[in-house]
């Protein structure tokens, strides 16, 4: 996948540097989780497996990413005023960002260390 490529390419760029912040923008880009998503799911999601196994899985992940969320929610209501921060997999991110990011209270990694 493309954006496998080009991600090897930033680290390496980013080791010999000694800067790893390029990165941890790069796979927290919303692009990013966007083609990881479509790598997870569209292709499972359009073949039609016997079992429906792709959508059980699918369904499965997002009963995982809602119970992420709300533990988070839960976590965050005893932080008013300060700061949290989530360190989850880039699989997760673009869904936790969706059920997240309603709260007026939520930020993205990206608009705190200032990703372009």
């Amino acid at each position: 996948m493309p954006h496998f490529v080009e991600q090897e390419e930033i680290t390496d760029r980013a080791i010999a540097k000694g800067d790893l912040l390029p990165v941890y923008c790069h796979i927290n880009a919303q692009s990013f989780g966007a083609a990881d998503v479509r790598g997870q799911f569209d292709l499972p999601n359009r073949l039609e497996f016997e079992d429906d196994m792709g959508r059980i899985r699918e369904a499965a992940w997002d009963e995982r990413n809602h119970r992420i969320a709300a533990h988070v929610r839960h976590a965050s209501a005893s932080a008013v005023g300060g700061a949290m921060v989530v360190l989850i997999g880039v699989g997760h991110k673009p869904f936790l960002d969706e059920l997240l990011l309603t709260s007026l209270d939520s930020t993205t990694q990206g608009e705190v260390l200032a990703c372009d």
